[in-house]
């Protein structure tokens, strides 16, 4: 539209006073849109050219390492969604929100992602995804463990991701490789799927938390990729085998419990130990397994058959939390939260 295509028509289209001012207002819009110098061209919108430039501007901050940006679209072909994905700047941005205001425009704020998720599908097809990754030290969700209630902890992050037929269906004990390092890699296992609250009339996005998972030298494959790139697979298995993927069930249906207070005096040494029983409830007594801690600080600890005797020596810790867990077949079946008190 030229400078000179606009002006306030006197000679009205519509009789109601109401919809003329909103013709009048949607000229005036789509005049300004297409003067205004923030709009970008090179964008897409899932991959996808737009048919209008976007407008892209309010970049922030929202913590030291997380940028936002708030996008304004006028054209219908170029409507945007919670969980749509933005190539802008040589990056991927996650639409959070969008809101239509009056029919003229559209507006909503973009995450940008700071990294791509590696996964294999229920057909054996290795798929990715671009997520926002939160470490949970900053983006504390609250309290949520499937054995029992603590804070997140620096080992577990949060993934914002697109809500699709996939994503939805990421849950325990799915696990994911969140890891630069290729050589050593650490991996993740889901443990909360959020994606509920963020729904939008079949719109939305998956928040899903994941915590520190242990490395399985068997099942875990890297991948190389047609460019080259390479990524970690979890629980890989191959299709073309003729062999279904396998179950994802707790290994032999083991539960265990950890026994053992919550707490631990600073300067004092205490015992935990592990039983495990089968579906039945029956005791099993042959189940291999190793104990792991999961702590941002020192904790000693010394094993003894399936008994762990643990310490902290150190006021500085005291009023901090670490985690104990049970690892069996590379799976995570139980874990406590233990916090360092005061020994007096």
């Amino acid at each position: 539209m030229s400078l000179k295509s606009y002006k306030l028509s006197r000679e009205y289209s519509f009789a109601n006073p109401r919809q003329e001012m909103r013709r009048e207002k949607r000229l005036q819009v789509e005049y300004l849109y297409d003067l205004a110098a923030d709009r970008e061209d090179d964008t897409t919108l899932n991959g996808q050219p737009f048919k209008m430039s976007p407008r892209i501007f309010g970049l922030k901050q929202v913590d030291t390492f997380h940028y936002q940006i708030t996008v304004e679209t006028i054209c219908e072909e170029d409507q945007f969604y919670p969980g749509d994905y933005m190539e802008y700047d040589g990056a991927t941005w996650l639409c959070l929100n969008s809101h239509n205001f009056h029919g003229l425009y559209r507006k909503g704020a973009f995450r940008k992602c700071n990294w791509k998720l590696y996964y294999q599908n229920e057909a054996g097809e290795i798929k990715s995804i671009y997520v926002v990754d939160l470490n949970s030290t900053q983006y504390n969700s609250g309290e949520y463990t499937s054995y029992t209630k603590f804070t997140l902890g620096s080992t577990q992050h949060m993934l914002i991701m697109q809500k699709n037929e996939e994503t939805v269906k990421f849950n325990d004990p799915q696990k994911f490789w969140l890891d630069s390092n290729l050589e050593r890699p650490t991996m993740y296992k889901v443990s909360q799927n959020d994606n509920t609250p963020y729904n939008y009339e079949g719109y939305g996005l998956c928040t899903i938390t994941v915590s520190q998972n242990e490395w399985n030298k068997e099942a875990d494959k890297l991948i190389t990729f047609d460019d080259g790139s390479k990524a970690w697979i979890c629980d890989y298995w191959n299709p073309t085998s003729g062999v279904s993927k396998p179950s994802t069930s707790t290994p032999e249906n083991v539960t265990a419990t950890i026994t053992g207070p919550a707490t631990l005096k600073n300067g004092f040494d205490r015992k935990y130990s592990a039983s495990f029983t089968d579906q039945d409830s029956n005791a099993m007594d042959d189940v291999q397994f190793k104990w792991n801690i999961i702590s941002d600080f020192q904790v000693q600890q010394k094993t003894d058959g399936k008994a762990i005797t643990l310490l902290v020596d150190d006021v500085n810790c005291i009023g901090k939390s670490f985690t104990l867990q049970i690892i069996h077949q590379a799976e995570v079946i139980s874990e406590l939260q233990i916090q360092v008190v005061d020994a007096f």
